[in-house]
């Protein structure tokens, strides 16, 4: 693994992908997936700081196991838990790949050699457990997560009869995913984002976890047909307010009501 220490002089070959933090005393230490124009990727680690809302590059890390990563889980200040959501480098090996279900993804660092499409990762609320989305199985699978951070466990899997792309945790630990009903309409509006009409079906879920991961309820709070907000990529819920992200579109803020969740 190599790590570089360097100042972001290229934003246009700066694009950022999954995300997540560790809380500090400052602030919060962040880890971001970064891929380039030449499709080469990186983790770039960055430190924020409350009281100057500044955020300071600490450094740069390659390693050749990022070979596709979609998302990561930050473990500690230095380490992380990354998802390879496929072994092969172009652009059109990557689509067949995601189509064909070819086993070729992966959790850093290789806790699970071989499984189907992993896209988000977070931890539980009581970081005991890794919670794994997997896109074309329209699962959620569910680990017990070693101690020493060097092995996991397979729990549950959890159907859900949709696609999920990524989750965010509320205070409360229940898991929010953000997911593709019709992956195939996620996928085709990606090969022309510029174009309003090709639009996709958004959905948010909410999962809660029985304390042993192996029982779960499962509600509603929003879906759209894709003309409100296409291809949901990941929700935020704080209080009684939700953001909703979308792969390749603007953002939504919505209203959380009792009833809706």
């Amino acid at each position: 693994m190599q790590y570089i220490s360097a100042v972001m002089d290229s934003p246009e070959n700066f694009h950022p992908h999954g995300i997540s933090h560790i809380a500090t005393d400052t602030g919060a230490r962040l880890f971001v997936i970064v891929h380039s124009n030449e499709f080469e990727h990186s983790v770039m680690v960055f430190d924020w700081k409350r009281n100057t809302s500044e955020l300071d590059l600490v450094r740069t890390i390659k390693d050749d196991k990022f070979v596709r990563p979609n998302d990561l889980a930050a473990l500690s200040m230095d380490a992380f838990i990354i998802t390879n959501d496929g072994y092969t480098q172009t652009r059109l090996g990557n689509l067949l790949e995601l189509l064909s279900l070819y086993p070729a993804g992966s959790a850093s660092s290789y806790l699970i050699s071989k499984t189907i499409s992993p896209n988000g990762v977070i931890l539980s609320k009581d970081r005991t457990h890794l919670i794994v989305a997997h896109v074309n199985s329209e699962t959620v699978a569910v680990y017990k997560l070693a101690k020493d951070h060097r092995s996991i466990s397979h729990v549950s899997d959890v159907p859900l009869l949709t696609s999920p792309d990524n989750f965010c945790l509320d205070k409360d630990g229940a898991v929010w995913i953000a997911a593709h009903p019709v992956l195939k309409d996620a996928l085709a509006s990606l090969s022309d984002f510029d174009d309003p009409t090709a639009t996709a079906p958004s959905q948010v879920l909410k999962l809660v976890f029985s304390k042993d991961f192996k029982k779960w309820e499962i509600t509603e709070p929003f879906a759209d047909d894709g003309r409100f907000i296409s291809a949901s990529s990941v929700a935020a819920p704080y209080g009684n307010q939700l953001l909703i992200g979308s792969v390749c579109r603007e953002l939504v803020h919505c209203d959380v009501t009792p009833e809706t969740i």
